[in-house]
């Protein structure tokens, strides 16, 4: 099959029933559905039985205990069978039609799905406050942030080829937070093409750790730079803007961030 969308869970009850609807409602039927969930205690499970009828067999899912949100998607990433996976967290949604889009970019850009290839897009974050931002990313802020190390492009709106998996590995589980963003510099720095397109693929609600301030974050950004950059004077001079950045992100709020920044 041509795609496999992997969604992990864990207690995701007010959440999950719009991530399973953005599945079902999409026109592309050549996928499987895996979700991955961590032993919820809530009505999560209930949920995922009452719609797995509705799949007619394409859906998959286990519950048990896990060690974080990376191993719960390695586990889905290594269930999968589809030439094209995507993650789509319990609490993000598909666009109507988003498997179509990316199935008219794989052929508008001739990309070969048995290949080792990242197909990303734009994405719609939703703020707490009701408002929502398209948050655009291009090729040229992406290879301007792997200079530092950084991730700038929206994880939530990239697909990965199976192939790419198979050569760089999976999500590194000793990073709590920004294991994408060490996944796409591996994807990239490992040559691996990376293909850009303007259109809207899924959304994102506030709300998650990743983009508020954290301590955790902090070591993560830590252990990113200690692990690709050797110079001991580089690493300072990346660590310490991120981590000033980092304290604002703290002081200011999310939305009045990324209207200044446009960063994620």
């Amino acid at each position: 099959m041509r795609y496999s969308i992997i969604t992990v869970s864990y207690n995701s009850e007010k959440t999950i029933e719009r991530t399973i609807k953005s599945i079902l409602a999409q026109s592309e039927k050549d996928y499987e559905y895996i979700i991955v969930d961590g032993a919820s205690k809530d009505y999560t499970v209930k949920l995922i039985k009452q719609y797995e009828p509705l799949f007619e067999g394409r859906l998959r899912w286990i519950s048990e205990p896990d060690k974080g949100i990376y191993n719960a998607m390695n586990k889905g990433i290594s269930m999968a069978k589809g030439d094209v996976i995507g993650i789509v967290n319990s609490d993000d949604w598909l666009e109507t039609d988003a498997l179509i889009t990316i199935s008219e970019a794989i052929n508008t850009l001739r990309i070969n799905t048995k290949s080792s290839f990242v197909l990303t897009g734009w994405m719609k974050f939703h703020y707490k406050d009701g408002s929502v931002q398209v948050i655009k990313r291009t090729y040229e802020q992406f290879l301007s942030g792997t200079k530092k190390y950084d991730m700038y492009l929206n994880h939530p709106a990239t697909w990965v080829s199976s192939e790419a998996y198979k050569g760089i590995g999976y999500f590194d589980e000793n990073i709590k937070i920004l294991a994408d963003n060490d996944l796409m510099l591996r994807l990239h720095f490992n040559k691996i093409p990376f293909h850009f397109i303007s259109v809207v693929i899924t959304n994102m609600a506030d709300g998650g750790v990743s983009n508020h301030f954290s301590t955790i974050r902090l070591k993560d950004r830590k252990m990113i730079i200690n692990k690709y950059e050797k110079s001991i004077i580089n690493k300072l001079y990346l660590l310490v803007p991120y981590y000033i950045k980092e304290l604002v992100k703290w002081i200011l709020p999310l939305k009045l961030i990324r209207k200044i920044k446009n960063v994620k």
